[in-house]
């Protein structure tokens, strides 16, 4: 084979070589010493003439493979992989045009690549001239991948492992049969300067080609891996910080859940790992955004819903998933499950999302007012005619707020599900002590109760409330979960508590309601 002239590549600006190539002819185009166990060659081809036809052979030392591609006149990227357990060095690769009707044909070849995997990353110039012959060790004319990041403090501000949520919709090359054991397709990669800490969210190949979290602190590599399976398709990928606390969302569903050192990360890198080069998405990146907070579910699950239209729809499955990751002991499910078996819950929570968000709509920042004035704010937005809502008279001592009523017909009334609300301000009389309210007058067949504490102060967190919950002393505190269960956006979480009265866990729903004095 002999160059004969060029043409316009399928790259700006750049000229590809025209080969002239005899019929029937097996030409040696390259040679290569791939170190893995897989290589993969890829070239762009269009012929000068009419549509041709090209066999391309690899053979390796323990095995060879064989491909005939046709060749027409527009470009396109070709490709053949070969894998062998033992090795494929030295590996020669072999052209040959197959036509019994001519006696040559010219055929242009661009960025030919040799690498090792089953599957072709990005053409990286420069393009070389064929044949091209590497020896033992040498990595052939090529250069680094690009290596994109982010300078998070001058675009987005920090990261912190306190409160953040990062969010990418991406799509990998290869498919799942293609990725190799030494393999690592990177989405995104967090650093973390200061303390020297990288978080990369992949397809690992080593973890059975699954979604996996891969923490780099101290020196040493942790990989928490999901029980999702990649593939070459279009993934919604939700990094969540908060409080230290990791959850990775893969297409709405909670994958990966645990916990890191407090850090700051000021560097993103976009489909690749600042502490492994080889590490690359090796496919396409769609969009990704950042939050200086942790969203709440349901808004991760509506942002899902508006990248994604095609995808599932938010179920109950998406909401039991998440409970499942969150919640890490048998009587924390038994208790979750027990609540969502009956239908009172639903009730429940729908008037919650309906009444709490409108707290803030009437008692605005700089407003006086006591807590008596917000239950009964509250207490009217939920009576109905059928009065399943009960204020507590103001003379009874240790009173609960409201209890809620819920009973499938008026004739039940007096039987129905009741649910305990208690309101608070911080700084007032006992607030320290009211998170016990609710679970006192809980009976035995009751699980869950609502305590909101509003938070007057100018620098209002919601740090100092989870801690007076964590400090019951009536009802110990077991755990604090940040879980899902309000759809309206608040602020809140869940606690658990024991009750050694009947010997059962309560359920706790904490919401934090910040209004300036």
């Amino acid at each position: 084979m002999k160059i004969v002239g060029t043409t316009k590549s399928n790259a700006d600006d750049l000229m590809a070589r025209v080969y002239r190539l005899n019929s029937l002819t097996r030409n040696l185009i390259a040679t290569a010493y791939p170190n893995g166990k897989a290589t993969t060659v890829s070239f762009y081809a269009k012929s000068i003439g009419g549509p041709e036809c090209l066999r391309i052979s690899l053979e390796g030392p323990f095995s060879s493979q064989t491909e005939e591609f046709n060749i027409n006149s527009s470009w396109k990227r070709y490709e053949i992989s070969i894998q062998n357990k033992l090795a494929v060095k030295p590996l020669k690769v072999f052209c040959t045009l197959m036509s019994s009707v001519k006696l040559h044909a010219d055929i242009s070849v661009f960025f030919f690549q040799c690498e090792e995997g089953l599957y072709t990353s990005s053409p990286i110039p420069p393009d070389i001239q064929l044949p091209c012959f590497a020896k033992d060790g040498e990595k052939g004319e090529t250069r680094d991948r690009d290596i994109v990041h982010i300078e998070n403090d001058k675009h987005n501000g920090i990261i912190s492992s306190h409160s953040a949520t990062v969010i990418m919709v991406a799509e990998p090359g290869p498919k799942t049969c293609q990725i190799m054991e030494d393999q690592f397709l990177t989405f995104f990669s967090l650093w973390s300067s200061k303390h020297s800490t990288e978080i990369s969210i992949g397809i690992s190949g080593k973890h059975g080609a699954k979604f996996v979290l891969r923490v780099h602190e101290n020196g040493t590599d942790q990989y928490i891996e999901s029980n999702i399976i990649g593939s070459n398709s279009k993934y919604f990928v939700c990094v969540l910080f908060d409080r230290n606390a990791i959850t990775v969302i893969i297409d709405g569903y909670v994958a990966i859940m645990t916990n890191i050192k407090n850090c700051e990360f000021d560097k993103t890198y976009l489909g690749c790992s600042v502490l492994r080069k080889n590490d690359s998405l090796n496919g396409s990146i769609k969009s990704i955004v950042t939050y200086d907070s942790p969203l709440i579910y349901h808004r991760i699950l509506e942002i899902y819903g508006e990248l994604f239209p095609e995808g599932i729809p938010y179920t109950y499955e998406y909401m039991y998933r998440y409970f499942q990751y969150a919640l890490t002991t048998d009587s924390e499910l038994a208790t979750f499950n027990k609540c969502i078996d009956e239908s009172s819950f639903s009730y429940f929570i729908r008037q919650l999302d309906f009444a709490i968000p409108e707290i803030f709509n009437q008692f605005p920042p700089g407003q006086s007012f006591k807590e008596e004035d917000v239950r009964d704010w509250v207490y009217a937005l939920l009576r109905k005619p059928e009065d399943r809502i009960h204020r507590e008279e103001y003379s009874k001592i240790g009173r609960t707020d409201l209890t809620l009523v819920y009973a499938p017909t008026e004739s039940e009334k007096t039987d129905g599900r009741k649910y305990h609300i208690e309101f608070k301000i911080w700084g007032r009389r006992g607030y320290k002590h009211a998170p016990s309210q609710p679970l006192k007058y809980m009976s035995e067949n009751e699980s869950v109760g609502v305590f909101i504490m509003i938070d007057r102060r100018a620098s209002a967190n919601i740090d100092h409330f989870i801690a007076i919950v964590k400090n019951n002393d009536e009802y110990p505190c077991l755990s604090i979960k940040s879980v899902p269960i309000l759809e309206a956006n608040l602020r809140y979480f869940v606690s658990f508590h024991k009750d050694s009265r009947y010997r059962s866990l309560r359920m706790m729903i904490n919401i934090f309601i910040p209004i300036k004095n």
